[in-house]
């Protein structure tokens, strides 16, 4: 099964970084937090993309640790700060 992210929301106003990302809105409408995500993409195998105009092709989510241990979400084989993620709009 797999689900389009339409929207982020950070826990921080001034977060700039996808470990930043708090929750995501899918396309279903749902809210889901990142820790949820993390849970469905590593335990259940649920697949999670977005695309940033119709036109784009599919980029694909991938869960990562941070240097302090925290689960995060960013775009698969994304390795810089300027993830296209942080592209998408915000609610």
């Amino acid at each position: 099964m797999s689900s389009r992210i339409t929207h982020i929301r950070f826990a921080e106003n001034n977060a700039t970084s996808t470990e930043g990302i708090d929750q995501v809105k899918l396309d279903s409408g749902e809210v889901e937090s990142v820790e949820d995500l993390v849970r469905y993409i590593d335990d259940v195998s649920m697949i999670f993309f977005y695309t940033l105009s119709r036109e784009e092709s599919e980029s694909f989510i991938e869960t990562v640790q941070s240097n302090q241990g925290k689960a995060y979400i960013r775009t698969r084989s994304s390795r810089s700060q300027d993830d296209n993620l942080l592209k998408l709009p915000r609610f």
